[in-house]
C-alpha cells in the first residue's frame, strides 16, 4: 500500500486521544454565538475624524465573517511565506503554523475611538508557545510585558503611542478589555475569538498638532508581525507536551490529525526512538546542528499533502510497525535487509535512469530559511560538487531537478536531503522476478540483488536497491519486485566540509535609511542584588558615531527557550563612547543582551548581535579601584572637591571618605549605585585654633563594594589643605 494511500485511508474525522496534545477542543466554539448573531452592519467600522487616512481603514465587513472564514477556509496553499502577509477584511482560508515562524495576520476588526486606533490581528490557529520578537513596519521593536512598545520613536514619558497585546490561542482567551471600553455597543465579554493566536494593536494618535505626528503616522498604521514559537507537541519519551523543532514529533502531531487517523494508530514508542535520532547533533559546515528540525506553515485545512511535505522536509517515510505505523529515516545508503541470490531469481530487467536529454543534471534547492526571514529561499549550489553533472550539462543543456522543502528550516539538513532526492531521480531502476522467495521482502525497504556474469572474471556483482511494493502472481508462483539501484554517489558518506555550501546570507530586518553603523554586541552583562534584596540586571556596550539615543534590550530563558526581549533604561557613561543599561528584575541563570542606536532624526541602526551570559549569576569578586579626581577649592585654598565613580558592572555601592589630620574618618555612602555615574562631595574649610593657618594633611579613600559587601581595591590620596585658622 502506498504512503499516500495509507495517509488517505479512512473517512472519519480524527478523535484525538487524551495524551496526544490535541488541537484545542474549543475550536468548535471559536465563533461565539453572540459574535455571529450581531448584524453585519453594526460591526462596520465608523469613520472617525481622528482616523489616519482612508487607506488605513480596515475593510472587514465584520469580525464574525472574518473569523468564520479564518476557520472555514477551503483550499490550502503550499507557500509558507503567506503567513507573513497581512490581509484586511479578506475572505480566505485560516492559517496554521508549526515550529518557529514569522507571523503576520488577518485583520479581524478595526475601528477608531477618539485617539485610539485598534486592530485585532488573527495570526493563526493556536497554540502559540511564545513570542520571541515583535516587528512593526518590518523593524524589530521591544514590547514590554504590558504590551507597551518601548522602542523609539513610539516611547514617550509615562507610556507609548503603540501597544501590542497578544493572546496565545490556547482556548482560554477572554475578550480584550480595551475593545470593550472603546466599543461598548459592539464588543462584549463574549467576543473572545478562542483558539486563535491573536494580537490587539492599539495606536494612540498624538494628533496633527503634535510634532511627533508626521514621524509616527505618515502613511497610516503599519503592519505588525511576530516571530513565534508555534505549537505544542506530545513527546512519548517522557509523556510531556511542549514546543520543539524535533521533526518526528511534529510529524506525529499533524499526522494523527488527518481525517481517518488517530494517535492510537501510531507506534509512539518507536517514534520516540526516532525523536532521539533527530535530536543528535550532526556535523555541519559551520559546526553542529540537530539532525532533523521542522518549521513552517500553510493556509487552509490540514491535508495529506501537507504531511507528505513534512515527511520529505524531515527526510523520513511512513512504514508499518506490527499493527500500527511508524517513521523511518530515508538514508542515503541504508543497510541491506535481505539478499537475493541468482538461485532465487527468475529474471531481471534493469534499465538506465531517464534518458540523457531528460535526465536531471542540476539540482535547485529551496527551503524554509530563517536566514531570509522565514521565507522559501534558494541555496546557491554552484559550488556543491554533488549538485550538477557537468558532462551532461555540456552535452544536453541544463535539466533542472527542483527540490522544495517547505518545512525544512536548516540549510545543512536541506542539502543532505536534496542530494539523496537528486541522485535517486537519476538512478537506474527495474524489476526483479523471483520465486515465492520474493515474499520474504515483504515489509523490507532495502535489498541486495545478485547479478551474475558481469563482474571481474565473469563473476557476480551485488547491487543494493530500494524496493517498491511486491506483486505476487499465485498462478505462476512468482513475485515481481520493482527496485531502484542506489547510486554509487550516495554510497559515499556525506561530508559537510566538502559537500555542503553556506546558507543564504542573513537578511537584516529592514534596510534603514540611517547611516549609523551596526553596534558591536554588548561586551558584558551582570546581575546584582540591591540593599532592599531586589535584583538589577545590567549591560555595558559601546556607542556608534552619530548615535544620540540608545535602545538596549535583554531576554531571559524558560525551559531552555528565549523569552520575549524586554527594554532597559539606557545612559551614557563617563568614559568616552561607553554606554550602560539597567532594569529592575532578576535575570539569573542565562540572559542575552543587545543594543541599537538612533540618530538625531530618529533613524536607527540595526540591532547588534546578541551577547549571551550563561550562567548569569551575582558576581561578588572584588571590584577594581574607583576613578577619583581631587580638586583643591577656595582662594586661598581651604578645601577640596572629590569626584568619584566606579566602572565595574557588578559593583553596587560607593563610599567616599576623608580624614583630616588623623581626626577620624568621615564620609558619604551611596547605595544601589550604577556604574560610571559621578558622585561628588566637598570637604573643608577646616578650622583649627592656630593663627596663622596651619597646613595639614587630609587623607582620602574611595571604595566600591559588591552585592554581599565585598570591598574592592581602594583609591587613596593625600592632599595638603591649610586650615582657616582662628578660634
Amino acid at each position: 500500500m502506498k504512503l499516500k494511500t495509507w495517509l488517505l485511508a479512512g473517512a472519519s474525522v480524527l478523535a484525538s486521544t487524551a495524551h496526544a496534545c490535541a488541537m484545542p477542543t474549543t475550536l468548535g466554539s471559536l465563533v461565539i454565538s453572540t459574535l455571529m448573531t450581531v448584524g453585519l452592519g453594526s460591526l462596520l467600522p465608523a469613520a472617525s475624524a481622528a482616523y489616519i487616512g482612508a487607506q488605513t481603514l480596515i475593510l472587514a465587513a465584520s469580525v464574525a465573517s472574518t473569523v468564520a472564514n479564518f476557520i472555514g477556509g477551503r483550499a490550502p496553499t503550499a507557500k509558507p511565506e503567506a503567513l507573513k502577509q497581512t490581509t484586511r477584511g479578506q475572505e480566505g482560508p485560516g492559517r496554521y503554523a508549526t515550529g518557529r515562524v514569522l507571523l503576520a495576520a488577518k485583520i479581524g476588526f478595526g475601528n477608531t475611538s477618539g485617539y485610539n486606533i485598534h486592530r485585532l490581528l488573527l495570526h493563526c490557529f493556536g497554540e502559540m508557545d511564545g513570542a520571541e520578537e515583535y516587528f512593526y513596519d518590518g523593524r524589530p521593536i521591544t514590547v514590554e510585558a504590558d504590551g507597551q512598545v518601548s522602542s523609539p520613536p513610539f516611547a514617550k514619558p509615562g507610556g507609548s503611542n503603540l501597544y501590542i497585546r497578544t493572546k496565545v490561542g490556547d482556548g482560554t482567551e477572554t475578550s480584550f478589555p480595551q475593545l470593550q471600553t472603546d466599543f461598548p455597543t459592539k464588543w462584549t465579554a463574549d467576543h473572545r475569538v478562542r483558539g486563535i493566536a491573536q494580537s490587539l494593536l492599539t495606536f494612540i494618535n498624538p494628533g496633527t498638532g503634535d510634532d511627533r505626528f508626521a514621524t509616527l503616522l505618515t502613511g497610516g498604521v503599519k503592519e505588525a508581525s511576530i516571530l513565534s514559537r508555534q505549537g505544542k507537541f506530545y513527546d512519548p519519551r517522557d509523556a510531556s507536551t511542549r514546543w520543539t523543532l524535533n521533526g518526528p514529533l511534529q510529524i506525529a502531531h499533524w499526522w494523527a490529525r488527518l481525517p481517518g487517523w488517530q494517535t492510537s494508530m501510531l507506534d509512539l514508542s518507536d517514534i520516540g526512538d526516532r525523536a532521539d535520532d533527530a535530536d543528535v547533533n550532526v556535523t555541519t559546515l559551520t559546526g553542529t546542528a540537530p539532525r532533523s528540525q521542522l518549521s513552517g506553515g500553510w493556509e487552509g485545512p490540514l491535508t495529506t499533502d501537507i504531511v507528505l511535505d513534512m515527511l520529505e522536509s524531515a527526510g523520513m517515510e511512513v512504514v508499518p510497525s506490527a499493527e500500527k505505523f511508524t517513521l523511518r529515516w530515508l538514508e542515503d545508503n541504508p543497510t541491506s535487509e535481505l539478499t537475493y541470490y541468482d538461485r532465487h531469481i527468475i529474471d531481471r530487467v534493469f534499465q538506465s535512469g531517464p534518458e540523457g536529454a531528460k535526465r536531471p543534471n542540476i539540482c535547485k534547492l529551496h527551503y524554509f530559511s530563517p536566514e531570509r526571514r522565514y521565507e522559501m529561499a534558494e541555496i546557491d549550489l554552484t559550488n556543491a560538487p554533488w549538485a550538477k553533472v557537468q558532462g551532461e550539462i555540456d552535452k544536453y543543456g541544463e535539466q533542472e531537478f527542483p527540490v522544495k522543502l517547505p518545512f525544512c528550516c536548516d540549510a545543512s539538513q536541506a542539502q543532505r536531503i536534496a542530494r539523496r532526492l537528486f541522485w535517486m531521480a537519476r538512478a537506474d531502476f527495474g524489476t526483479v522476478k523471483t520465486t515465492f522467495a520474493g515474499i520474504a521482502a515483504w515489509g523490507k525497504r532495502t535489498i541486495t540483488v545478485e547479478v551474475p556474469d558481469v563482474g571481474s572474471g565473469y563473476g557476480s556483482i551485488f547491487v543494493k536497491c530500494r524496493k517498491g511494493p511486491i506483486r505476487v502472481n499465485d498462478e505462476e508462483g512468482t513475485c515481481e519486485i520493482p527496485v531502484t539501484i542506489i547510486p554509487a554517489e550516495l554510497q559515499t558518506p556525506w561530508n559537510a566540509a566538502t559537500m555542503e555550501v553556506p546558507a543564504p546570507p542573513v537578511l537584516e530586518a529592514f534596510e534603514y535609511e540611517s547611516t549609523l553603523n551596526k553596534p558591536a554586541a554588548p561586551s558584558i552583562g551582570a546581575v546584582v542584588q540591591l540593599s532592599d534584596l531586589s535584583y538589577q540586571t545590567r549591560s555595558k556596550f559601546t556607542g556608534v558615531t552619530g548615535g544620540v539615543t540608545a535602545e538596549a534590550s535583554y531576554r531571559t530563558y524558560s525551559g531552555g527557550l528565549p523569552n520575549l526581549p524586554l527594554g532597559m533604561t539606557e545612559y551614557q557613561g563617563i568614559t568616552a563612547n561607553t554606554w550602560f543599561a539597567w532594569v529592575v528584575g532578576d535575570a539569573r541563570s542565562k540572559a542575552d543582551f543587545r543594543v541599537r542606536f538612533f540618530d538625531a532624526d530618529d533613524e536607527t541602526s540595526y540591532f547588534s548581535d546578541w551577547h549571551s551570559e550563561d550562567p548569569l549569576a551575582v558576581d561578588n569578586t572584588a571590584p577594581s579601584a574607583p576613578q577619583v579626581t581631587v580638586t583643591p577649592t577656595g582662594s586661598p585654598t581651604n578645601g577640596a572637591d572629590i569626584d568619584a565613580y566606579f566602572t565595574d558592572l557588578h559593583a553596587v555601592k560607593l563610599v567616599i571618605e576623608h580624614n583630616y589630620d588623623g581626626g577620624g574618618w568621615t564620609g558619604t555612602t551611596y547605595d544601589n549605585e550604577i556604574p560610571e555615574v559621578l558622585r561628588s562631595i566637598s570637604i573643608g574649610p577646616f578650622i583649627n585654633g592656630s593663627s596663622p593657618p596651619v597646613t595639614k594633611a587630609v587623607q582620602i579613600r574611595v571604595t566600591a563594594y559588591t552585592s554581599d559587601g565585598t570591598a574592592g581595591a581602594q583609591f587613596t590620596d593625600s592632599v595638603s589643605i591649610p586650615s582657616t585658622g582662628g578660634p
